[in-house]
């Protein structure tokens, strides 16, 4: 089930806060696994992952999942 666009902004931004993991599930049937950069600002946000940051607008996201909140104990 698609998440809404408020429940997607406001995974994005606990995740940015507390520097979780995330994976975005992506409409065109990708998945990014990474860290927020940025807290979402006008349905744009940032993302790290594979060395790099990319730009990701909510518009073009089906899910975020929480993949490690505490990552860095692992």
């Amino acid at each position: 089930m698609q998440e809404t666009t408020k429940d997607l902004s406001s995974t994005i931004t606990e995740a940015y806060h507390h520097n979780w993991v995330i994976k975005l599930t992506l409409s065109r049937s990708q998945a990014v696994t990474g860290m927020v950069n940025t807290s979402p600002s006008h349905g744009v946000f940032y993302l790290t992952h594979n060395g790099d940051i990319e730009r990701f607008e909510l518009d073009e996201l089906n899910d975020v999942t929480v993949i490690e909140k505490n990552w860095w104990k692992i």
